[in-house]
């Protein structure tokens, strides 16, 4: 059984959250807009001579004796970002280095393995030989032919009520 979109006047079927397309996107729009967690998460900043940096920078420049390099990254090895203890700062030479450090770092996290990747099905980590992978996304044979079959379903539904 279906459910109408939770919004007051809305017939509509629900998507996600219990509201339909329409008002799920609109929620997402107005998180964005203002992102109470992103609050939280902000970098800490100092000036010097005017000049105002994020500190875990000032600190890697000041520990090189330069600037970083044109496109290098620093990550934050325990992920705080207010933690800006030099052992707690790498330098990545670019934000794709940057973003390899922090897909592994979450797969270690999550199963211990930092060598799994994600299925974008089932949300669980597993072993390469065991996904189909493609270079945006990986996923399960099984949880693919599950999605598309839930897919046609909805659709099938759709129809339906129309």
């Amino acid at each position: 059984m279906t459910s109408i979109c939770l919004v007051k006047g809305c017939s509509e079927l629900q998507r996600a959250k219990g509201l339909c397309t329409n008002h799920y996107r609109l929620l997402l729009k107005i998180k964005r807009s203002y992102n109470i967690e992103n609050e939280k998460k902000r970098y800490v900043t100092i000036t010097e001579n005017g000049i105002t940096k994020n500190e875990h920078i000032h600190i890697v420049e000041k520990i090189l004796g330069k600037p970083l390099p044109k496109n290098a990254e620093v990550h934050h090895v325990d992920g705080n970002r207010s933690n800006n203890n030099h052992p707690n700062l790498v330098v990545c030479p670019n934000r794709s280095y940057h973003m390899l450090i922090e897909k592994r770092t979450r797969a270690y996290n999550a199963c211990g393995h930092p060598d799994w990747i994600k299925c974008q099905y089932c949300k669980t980590y597993d072993t390469v030989e065991n996904l189909c992978t493609k270079p945006e996304y990986s996923y399960h044979k099984k949880c693919a032919r599950e999605y598309r079959k839930k897919l046609r379903f909805k659709k099938a539904i759709m129809k339906e009520r129309e």
